[in-house]
């Protein structure tokens, strides 16, 4: 046996359609025999037969020799359908190249795939790409050179794929080596068929991961995608999932985008092998069925080669996977809405329900506020990625199986945000050792940014403590703000990205309402408010001109606004811990729940009907606290002004699921003498 079977070239194959597609619609058999019978039976021998030509030729019409008849056209079209079988198995069955893994030629194969794999895992594209090349030469297969090639092999294998849907072609590609052919001649021609698919498929990976300009990317595609269906029996789904995977990111780049919804077809044929799978599937495979990530991955348009190597939030598992680059965006997508939920800048709130064991979670607008339950839900779409699937532990307690520490460090640190934020205080304490050690990634890196999170990180967590230490509170506060300061510096030489500026806000945030919290802890027995040292109030001062850095390099009108109440709502805090004037500490809590307009608020006690509330319902519930806590009786409008206040504060906590902060109003009615309430 020689040791490779070549196959039939694409040219050789468009030529067989060529006739199939005549023969089936043009039937030229039946008008060659139809005019030799008539031209036989008007000018043959019989001399008495030309006296009624006409009335000769509709005799023969009519006569059940004839090929016009019922029985002819019966035996033509059978006929014709035996030369279409030929053409199909022909094309399907006897067309791809078979490789004899007994030969010197399957030796020369392993080598060059050993090696092409190895330099794949290491992220070297260039030399993978030519040693994948090399393997196809050794089936006699190659990549074409010109642009009539590429149109043929595009041609024939669009043909195919038709083929394929249709059934037929994909049960005679099934029968490779031959249709009556013994079963370990059917196995190895199956085998390369499989061979040639993976090979297909990695040149498509490195072609889309490294954005190659050429015109091979489509085809690439195109021979992984049928030579896998070819062989589909003998692969294993995860090699399947990840090839119609990978085809759909391919139709994302390549196709116009009025047929970029072609990518669902793809998706859908992964999904149908992921439900045949029963043991664990890769993380970066299981992502897109949920309905959030379906969503995500057919509509959002993904980045590949150098532009998407940024690491800051999340590690890219392997820089010539297509599906690793899409996995990290999706991820740092997730961690981007969680971050507007935990500071009050999102747009919109997520509902989770769970069935079935899958989390489906829909995106639904709200107008103002999100809800702090919504940070779990994404969170646990983000653990969902980072682990095969195959088991469901509780959040907080489930074994990362993913290698990206970076992401599983951010996940970990906003859920014990939002479990804080919930009162869950217990569930935070059993994840806080994965946030108290920094990735390596992130303790090198050039931005001091996750430094100043940690810092901030730990000086919140310290005041949870039943005695809280005052000093080392103070410390990690001001080794926060150093940190975030020089963060700050980053975004004069560069314009930063939205999640970036979220945590810089977020950092700001804690170490502001530590720094407030400490203050509180030292007035706690005092019943109004009493000036602190000046080196508080001077570090307190220092962190309010970084948030106003952070509001100078915002560029989205919906999270400027927020911020904005933010530094009203500060300055006001910081105006009552250096003892000034109530009277202007009052206009800026006034200002933090409302812009600048003839509208006054609730604190000033007027129109409190026509207020509309236009910051985020953390920033109101917080004015309204501090306001009933800490201005002068005086200075409210009607002596139950508190109380009604109050009520507004914890109708907003409530709307926000703020439990932490909602205790402390009820705490604060009930010291006011409020009334009954209801915990």
């Amino acid at each position: 046996m020689r040791s490779v079977k070549r196959g039939m070239t694409a040219n050789s194959r468009i030529m067989l359609c060529m006739v199939m597609f005549a023969v089936l619609a043009v039937n030229p058999l039946k008008h060659v025999l139809s005019r030799t019978g008539r031209s036989a039976n008007l000018f043959g021998d019989d001399v008495g037969s030309s006296r009624r030509t006409i009335l000769a030729a509709d005799d023969y019409e009519d006569s059940p020799l004839s090929w016009n008849s019922f029985g002819g056209t019966v035996i033509l079209w059978l006929f014709n359908v035996v030369i279409a079988w030929f053409c199909l198995i022909k094309m399907l069955v006897y067309g791809d190249p078979v490789l004899n893994s007994k030969s010197k030629a399957a030796s020369e194969f392993a080598r060059h795939k050993k090696s092409a794999d190895t330099q794949f895992r290491a992220g070297n594209a260039t030399e993978a790409y030519e040693e994948y090349k090399e393997c196809l030469q050794t089936f006699g297969l190659s990549l074409p050179t010109s642009r009539l090639e590429c149109f043929m092999a595009n041609s024939w294998q669009y043909i195919r794929t038709f083929l394929h849907r249709l059934w037929i072609g994909r049960w005679l590609s099934r029968k490779a080596g031959g249709l009556f052919c013994p079963a370990p001649v059917r196995t190895e021609a199956l085998a390369s068929a499989r061979e040639i698919a993976l090979i297909y498929h990695r040149l498509n990976q490195l072609h889309l991961a490294t954005d190659m300009k050429d015109p091979h990317g489509l085809l690439l595609s195109l021979c992984a995608v049928n030579m896998a269906d070819a062989a589909s029996h003998i692969m294993p789904a995860d090699e399947l999932m990840e090839i119609y995977l990978t085809a759909a990111l391919r139709v994302k780049q390549t196709y116009p985008r009025f047929l970029k919804f072609f990518s669902r077809y793809y998706v859908s044929k992964a999904k149908a092998e992921r439900l045949a799978v029963c043991g664990n599937v890769a993380a970066k495979l299981t992502w897109q069925f949920t309905t959030y990530g379906y969503r995500y991955f057919v509509n959002h348009t993904f980045h590949f080669g150098a532009c998407g190597l940024s690491e800051e939030f999340s590690q890219l598992e392997n820089k010539c996977d297509p599906l690793a680059f899409a996995t990290r965006e999706y991820r740092e997508h997730l961690l981007k809405r969680a971050l507007q939920c935990l500071v009050g800048c999102g747009s919109g709130a997520m509902t989770g329900t769970k069935a079935a064991g899958e989390k489906q979670t829909t995106l639904v607008t709200s107008v103002a506020g999100t809800q702090i339950s919504d940070v779990l839900c994404y969170t646990q779409l983000l653990i969902d990625t980072l682990k095969s699937q195959g088991s469901e532990d509780p959040l907080g307690r489930v074994e990362i199986l993913g290698r990206d520490s970076v992401t599983n460090w951010w996940c970990s640190l906003i859920s014990v945000a939002a479990f804080w934020l919930l009162g869950e205080d217990e569930k935070a304490k059993d994840i806080y050792a994965r946030v108290d050690v920094l990735p390596k990634v992130l303790q090198g890196a050039t931005d001091e940014l996750p430094l100043a999170l940690l810092a901030a990180f730990m000086a919140k967590k310290r005041l949870l403590d039943d005695k809280v230490n005052f000093t080392d509170v103070f410390n990690e506060c001001l080794s926060g703000s150093q940190h975030l300061r020089t963060s700050l510096t980053f975004n004069k030489c560069s314009s930063a990205r939205e999640p970036k500026l979220l945590v810089q806000l977020l950092v700001c945030d804690w170490l502001l309402e530590s720094r407030t919290a400490l203050w509180e802890l030292s007035v706690k027995t005092v019943p109004n408010y009493t000036p602190v040292c000046d080196v508080s109030v001077r570090h307190f001062q220092e962190d309010l001109d970084l948030l106003r850095l952070i509001t100078d390099g915002i560029p989205t009108c919906a999270l400027l606004q927020n911020v904005q109440q933010r530094v009203y709502l500060y300055e006001a805090v910081y105006r009552l811990m250096a003892g000034a004037s109530p009277g202007r500490t009052q206009e800026l809590l006034d200002r933090t729940l409302r812009h600048r307009s003839n509208k006054s608020s609730i604190i000033c006690g007027k129109d409190r009907n026509q207020q509309q509330w236009e910051s985020g319902e953390r920033q109101k519930a917080a004015a309204l606290y501090v306001a009933c806590k800490y201005l002068p009786a005086p200075l409210l409008s009607t002596p139950g002004e508190r109380a009604g206040m109050l009520a507004e504060a914890v109708k907003s906590l409530e709307k926000v699921g703020d439990k932490k902060r909602l205790q402390d109003c009820y705490n604060l009615m009930k010291s006011l003498g409020s009334g009954t309430v209801t915990n």
